[in-house]
């Protein structure tokens, strides 16, 4: 998905430190093709490499984890500054959860980066210590590739079935007769026509769909936090 360079609509974000959290287990993982093969979380169509533009991956819970618990994310550069990232609340399945990743301009360096999830165990399949209990208590963390040079290609996903209206233009038209005369003849151009054009089935949500919710734009972007709903 191309750049947009909006400066009204760039999103901040602050570091969190997640890399550093005292956790009782840790797991290594590689996002070999844009998926983890995580024991507790299922990542899929993550960029590889990242790209500037927009870019999104999904996330998903696994059955190791705490019932209703907000896992927290974060993507770093190669400098370690924090990427910025949001849900998209409108989910594409009922348990995986659609991350927006969004990188302009310079604001991002290429190289190594990392990309940490924390999350809960489920205190009834794990013996967890007192001191790891009812907080979060797993880590994941995965090298990812950045490079802001490439094209970004990604795929564009409608998350809100988009619009076209046309309206009928009517201009008139000068045509000069050229040479010496000093005569113009005129023409009227008329261009006319009216429709309206949705995503389609491969754009998200079709018009009409009853799971069809409409993106709130007033909505402020929630970046670190969020659930993978029920597993």
């Amino acid at each position: 998905m191309p750049v947009i360079k909006n400066i009204l609509r760039r999103g901040q974000i602050k570091y969190q430190g997640l890399k550093d959290f005292d956790v009782f287990v840790q797991e290594e993982q590689t996002l070999a093709e844009g998926a983890a093969t995580s024991d507790y979380f299922k990542i899929t169509n993550f960029p590889t490499p990242l790209p500037s533009g927009n870019s999104f991956f999904s996330i998903e819970g696994s059955d190791l984890l705490k019932d209703n618990i907000e896992i927290k994310t974060e993507i770093l550069d190669a400098n370690g500054k924090p990427i910025f990232h949001y849900p998209v609340f409108n989910r594409s399945t009922p348990r995986s959860v659609d991350v927006t990743i969004e990188i302009i301009g310079g604001s991002v360096v290429s190289g190594t980066g990392t990309f940490i999830i924390l999350g809960e165990l489920d205190p009834n399949k794990f013996d967890i210590p007192i001191a790891f209990q009812d907080t979060y208590n797993i880590r994941v963390v995965s090298p990812i590739n950045i490079d802001i040079d490439i094209p970004n290609t990604r795929p564009i996903k409608f998350f809100k079935p988009p619009v076209i209206n046309v309206s009928e233009l009517v201009k008139e038209n000068i045509v000069y007769s050229g040479g010496e005369s000093t005569e113009d003849t005129t023409s009227i151009l008329s261009i006319t026509g009216s429709g309206t054009f949705f995503g389609g089935t491969n754009s998200g949500k079709q018009a009409g769909s009853p799971e069809l919710r409409p993106y709130d734009e007033e909505r402020p972007r929630q970046n670190d936090d969020f659930s993978t709903g029920e597993r």
